[in-house]
């Protein structure tokens, strides 16, 4: 178990590291003074356009509350926009914004970066490897929350 927990810090020293590289790659996101919990769901947005708060809250497993108090300074910044949804018009749809357009195109930009300059230097079959072994952790992190 001692062994499990080392390589799990491992990890996480590592993901942390790699992150702190790309940082000053998204300095954009610095002029808008957001939470952690305002850009992780600025990120799952830009995932996937057109999100609901419901899809959001369901996601991050906090209440719509929660969500809507996060939005209303990604909304003030022009980032994201609240627009009826034409097939239930009790929920939003929410779609970038001006500003939310921006931190988009720099997202897309350092995702090149990584591509061209970082991931191309690995041969593929790692990333794969490393794909296939997040996704079984994944599983089996939901199968286990499930089963109890």
């Amino acid at each position: 178990m001692e062994e499990y927990k080392k390589v799990l810090i491992e990890l996480d020293d590592l993901m942390r590291n790699i992150g702190k590289h790309f940082i000053p790659d998204l300095e954009i996101l610095n002029e808008f003074h957001l939470t952690k919990r305002q850009v992780a769901i600025l990120f799952l947005i830009l995932k996937k356009p057109e999100t609901t708060i419901s899809e959001i809250a369901q996601y991050f497993e906090i209440s719509k509350s929660a969500v809507s108090q996060s939005m209303t300074k990604l909304e003030e910044e022009d980032i994201i926009i609240r627009e009826i949804n034409h097939d239930n018009r009790r929920e939003m749809n929410l779609i970038l914004g001006q500003n939310g357009q921006r931190i988009q195109h720099e997202l897309f930009k350092l995702e090149q970066k990584m591509m061209t300059i970082y991931l191309t230097k690995l041969p593929i079959e790692d990333l794969h490897h490393v794909r296939d072994t997040l996704k079984k952790l994944d599983e089996i992190i939901m199968k286990e929350k499930k089963d109890k």
